[in-house]
C-alpha cells in the first residue's frame, strides 16, 4: 500500500513537472570550418546563449552531415516537448531559387537546383522545425553570398517563407553580437 501510494506520488510530480523539464535551447548552425569559426570573430555567440540561459549545441566537424544529425536531433527534442525556448542562428553560404534558401558547406562546390536539397539544409524545413516551439522560438539568419550557385539559383539568402509564431533576425554575422547582446534573449 505505502510502494502504491509513492509511485501515484512520484508520477504524479512526474505529471506536474514535465513541462518545466523543457529546456531553453540554441542551436548552432556556422558553416565555416571549425579552425575559422575560432578566429575569425572575437564574439562567441555560443557563450552570449549560454549566459542568457540556453543549452547550445555547436555541431562539430566538416559539410552538412553534422549540422543535419544535429536539426534532426532537434526536431526529435522538440517533437518530445523538451524544447521551452528556442534559438536557430544559421550562418555562411546560402543560395536559394525565390522560394526557398539553403545553408551550405564550406567548400561544397557549385551545386544546381536538382543538388541543393542534398548538399544544404533548407530555410523553410528550419523555419518549421522552429514552428514547432509552443513558446518563443527565434530563427537568426546570417547569410553569406559564396560561389556555390550554379543552375537555377542565386547567391545568398534568395526566398523563403517565414512562419507565424516565430521571429527572425536578418544580417550580416558582424551584426549577430548586437543582437545576441541586447534584450532578444531577455
Amino acid at each position: 500500500m505505502l510502494q502504491r501510494k509513492l509511485f501515484s506520488a512520484v508520477l504524479w510530480l512526474c505529471v506536474l513537472a514535465g513541462p518545466s523539464l523543457a529546456a531553453d535551447l540554441a542551436l548552432i548552425l556556422d558553416t565555416r570550418a571549425q579552425g575559422d569559426r575560432r578566429s575569425a570573430v572575437a564574439f562567441d555567440p555560443g557563450a552570449a546563449l549560454e549566459q542568457a540561459g540556453f543549452e547550445v549545441v555547436a555541431p562539430e566537424g566538416e559539410g552538412i552531415a553534422p549540422l543535419r544529425a544535429a536539426a534532426l536531433d532537434l526536431e526529435a527534442r522538440i517533437t518530445a516537448g523538451e524544447v521551452a525556448r528556442l534559438v536557430i542562428l544559421a550562418a555562411g553560404e546560402m543560395a536559394g531559387d525565390g522560394q526557398d534558401s539553403w545553408l551550405l558547406p564550406e567548400g561544397v562546390g557549385t551545386v544546381s537546383r536538382l543538388r541543393i536539397g542534398a548538399a544544404g539544409l533548407s530555410v523553410n524545413a528550419l523555419s518549421a522545425i522552429a514552428r514547432a516551439v509552443e513558446g518563443p522560438a527565434v530563427l537568426v539568419l546570417a547569410p553569406e553570398e559564396g560561389e556555390a550557385a550554379g543552375t537555377g539559383l542565386i547567391p545568398g539568402l534568395s526566398g523563403f517563407s517565414e512562419v507565424p509564431g516565430v521571429t527572425y533576425a536578418i544580417g550580416p554575422r558582424k551584426g549577430i553580437a548586437a543582437l545576441l547582446g541586447g534584450p532578444l534573449l531577455a
